[in-house]
């Protein structure tokens, strides 16, 4: 019998519920996958509590105990930083409080995860990227699932998808295009290589800054660029295609990463994709810097 996770993805405008189990080896299985067509507007809308148990019932047939969420925050405000190399943890949690003091005019306003960025070297000081992003909604979709299961523990989208780079060593770059944000960012092997990230007002603003950042980086065109977010639709990813000369793709679980049972369910979606990648960090959760409680 396998270690099982549970985890749920509240995205923008879609829910997934997936099942992964490992035998504690290096390759899973995935053992349920459920999308559901409406985001955290919707959950957190008059009908939300109707949402709300339809994902509940699920989770009650994947005989799950606990689950691990992620949530889409509106927006991401990045900062690098300078931890001690051997930090645990707790500690992690206390320098990211110190940081956001420093950093936010609010600071209790906001979650915080964190990842390694650039290169690892042997230093007493290694460097992170701290990912800031508001702790409303995040706060209220937890609790709403917290009255039914145990909330292990919920992180944004974002600091779970870099486990996506932890298998081959072609790095990964993907493209985040919401309401509120542009964001790329370039991984591999689990630590973030490149990252950018700007607020923008309009359609044409992440158009502009997409184009800009893709067309000044010769080293997308060697390993290709996955795109995702509510903004992605076939007339933007055309005029990508055509002003970059670079192919993109839709946001997809790598072949190199062992998961078995893949072909019998539908992962096509982004949100099952971070549901996914959610799972996989939650394995190998003694690895993570610190996630929001």
């Amino acid at each position: 019998m396998g270690i099982s996770q549970t985890v749920c993805t509240i995205d923008t405008s879609e829910c997934a519920l997936i099942g992964l189990e490992s035998s504690g080896g290096a390759a899973y299985r995935l053992t349920g996958c459920k999308t559901f067509p409406f985001g955290i507007r919707e959950l957190l809308s008059e009908k939300g509590k109707r949402l709300l148990k339809k994902i509940v019932r699920q989770i009650g047939k994947m005989q799950s105990e606990e689950i691990v969420l992620c949530i889409a925050p509106e927006t991401y405000l990045p900062l690098p930083a300078y931890f001690p190399a051997d930090a645990d943890p707790s500690q992690y949690q206390e320098l990211c409080r110190m940081e956001a003091e420093h950093f936010l005019n609010q600071p209790d306003d906001y979650n915080c995860d964190v990842t390694g960025y650039g290169e690892l070297t042997k230093s007493l000081h290694e460097k992170k990227l701290l990912l800031f992003y508001p702790a409303e909604p995040c706060r209220t979709v937890s609790d709403m699932f917290s009255a039914d299961y145990r909330v292990r523990y919920s992180c944004s989208p974002h600091l779970s998808l870099l486990q996506l780079s932890m298998h081959g060593d072609t790095p990964l770059a993907t493209i985040e295009l919401e309401n509120n944000y542009f964001l790329i960012s370039v991984s591999k092997h689990g630590r973030l290589e490149k990252f950018i990230c700007r607020q923008v007002r309009s359609r044409e603003e992440a158009i502009f800054f997409t184009i800009k950042e893709l067309s000044g980086n010769p080293l997308l065109r060697e390993t290709g660029v996955q795109i995702t977010g509510t903004r992605v639709d076939k007339a933007l990813v055309t005029l990508i295609g055509k002003e970059t000369s670079l192919k993109t793709k839709p946001l997809g679980i790598p072949s190199s990463i062992p998961i078995s049972n893949l072909v019998k369910f539908s992962i096509t979606s982004p949100a099952a994709v971070k549901a996914i990648s959610t799972a996989l960090m939650a394995f190998t959760e003694g690895t993570i810097a610190a996630v929001s409680k």
